[in-house]
This record gives structure tokens, C-alpha cells and sequence, in this order.
């Protein structure tokens, strides 16, 4: 299983100790179902990853310490560009109101 990473839009730092926002908290255990001592990823898109652990899950959090820096970037390299077509209202019409029948 690959470790999981979280976005913390926190500044992050060497041997921290934090809780998780409450959406990646709910996430890490209720749906990935993490326990203590295991092993997560943070990034707060500032520049490189944190390695860290987790050191107690609650009801409605989880904490993390924060073990190390690594200076990678996952970000591509590449330009992305999101092109989104808005269609008008009669471009399409539905088989059943069609006068026509094509088969």
C-alpha cells in the first residue's frame, strides 16, 4: 500500500506535532482507516513533502508529528490548460421530442 498524502494549508516544519483539518481527519481513519504509528505524507504546496507519523487518532482528529523534510516536487512539469465548452439549451433534443425518427 503506498503512503497516503495529505495538502495542510498550514505552514509545515521539522518536528511538529499537529492535527489533521477535519475532512483528512475523517479520512485517514474512517475511510483509509490509519492507526497510530503509521506512516503519511504532508504537503502544503510551498515547496517539497513531510514525512510523519501519526501519534494519536480521536472521535474527530488526528495527530501527527512531522519526522523530516524531503525536497521533492510532485507538481508536473508540464502546462495544463481545462478548456470548457458551454452548449446552448436547443443543441440537443431528446429522442422522445424529436419529429423525426431515425433508427
Amino acid at each position: 500500500m503506498s503512503i497516503p498524502r495529505f495538502h495542510l494549508p498550514v505552514p509545515l516544519t521539522v518536528a511538529a506535532t499537529l492535527n489533521l483539518p477535519e475532512a483528512a481527519a475523517h479520512h485517514a481513519a474512517r475511510v483509509l482507516r490509519l492507526r497510530n504509528g503509521d506512516a503519511v505524507t504532508l504537503f502544503n504546496g510551498q515547496g517539497g513533502e513531510y514525512a510523519a507519523r501519526i501519534t494519536a487518532i480521536g472521535k474527530h482528529d488526528v495527530t501527527v508529528a512531522i519526522e523530516r523534510h524531503d525536497p521533492v516536487e510532485r507538481e508536473s512539469p508540464l502546462p495544463v490548460t481545462l478548456v470548457q465548452a458551454v452548449s446552448s439549451a436547443n443543441a440537443w433534443i431528446s429522442p422522445s421530442r424529436r419529429p423525426w425518427n431515425w433508427v
